[in-house]
């Protein structure tokens, strides 16, 4: 019981209030941004355009970035304890390297196929001019399919070595994005896709400066590809929690297409209704989450050995 309670303790003291406010002023910055976007276009077809367009990177980051978040954080902080640091280094930049090719194929596949997984998959529902549309937007953010699984890496390492802050700060780079080019392009007919652009923009950035970081503490990513053994050790450790966040993930995408059947913004009144309740949630739970999974892992491999 007070190995427990000491546990609990050292899991409260690591969600530092630093790093609860970088979530809850990213989170309060994507609501901003979604009421921006609502009061804008409202519940309407070209509402129903942006949400759909973005369903897909949306989709797709979630997944990858919780599923490994949950998974790869335990597994770095293991590494870390049991290899050398040369070792620790091989290993994520193979891994590293990996999130690289997995980003240019999805990449090609989505710029490729997007116009096929708007009309038959995300809005079926949308008229063939609002389904072209959104068919653009979805190639203006390529950027979010090759970044992501680079980010969700780097984001994991990061987390391992307990800088949640830098971390953290990815909740308000896309949002403060994207409500930049909302505000400067409001009257814009363009504005669609300058909402488009402005996802990958964000995106950009929140790379560069988890490179920057990852790169002064230490972390050069080098030419190095995984043993065969190691992939499996990757695929094992990643495999049901990013199982988990796709069957969740992929409930609400299959709401949201459904919607698009419906009527004019029903898309538009869907998401911005669920985007609120689904808001507090993910402050809370998203926070304590990732700063205490350091300690949960240290915790356990201590277990292991007493």
């Amino acid at each position: 019981m007070a190995k427990a309670q000491n546990l609990i303790q050292r899991i409260l003291r690591s969600s530092t209030q630093k790093v609860m406010s970088l979530t809850f002023i990213g989170m309060l910055s994507g609501i901003v941004m979604d009421i921006t976007i609502a009061g804008r276009f409202g519940a309407t077809a070209l509402g129903d355009t942006v949400i759909v367009a973005l369903l897909l990177p949306q989709f797709l980051d979630t997944i990858i970035r919780e599923g490994t978040k949950f998974s790869l954080i335990p597994l770095l902080v293991t590494n870390s304890k049991k290899l050398s640091a040369a070792e620790n280094s091989r290993r994520l930049s193979a891994l590293f390297n990996g999130a690289f090719l997995l980003g240019i194929v999805l990449l090609i596949i989505f710029e490729l196929a997007a116009g096929a997984v708007i009309s038959r998959f995300a809005g079926p529902g949308l008229s063939a001019e609002n389904k072209e549309s959104a068919t653009w937007m979805l190639r203006l953010m390529g950027a979010i399919f090759l970044l992501a699984p680079m980010i969700s890496i780097l984001s994991a390492h990061l987390n391992s070595i307990k800088k949640f802050g830098f971390v953290a700060l990815r909740n308000s780079f896309i949002p403060a994005s994207v409500l930049l080019g909302v505000v400067l392009f409001w009257y814009e007919p363009t504005l669609i896709y300058i909402i488009a652009a402005s996802y990958s923009v964000g995106f950009i950035a929140y790379f560069i400066l988890l490179m920057v970081v990852s790169m002064r503490s230490g972390f050069v990513p080098k030419a190095i590809w995984m043993s065969k053994e190691e992939m499996t050790e990757i695929r094992q450790a990643v495999s049901w929690p990013t199982l988990g966040f796709v069957a969740r993930q992929g409930g609400r995408l299959l709401e949201k297409s459904i919607a698009s059947l419906l009527a004019a913004g029903s898309v538009s009144a869907y998401f911005f209704a669920f985007r609120i309740f689904s808001a507090i949630q993910t402050v809370i739970g998203t926070s304590i989450a990732t700063t205490g999974l350091p300690d949960l892992s240290n915790a356990s491999e201590m277990a292991k050995v007493l």
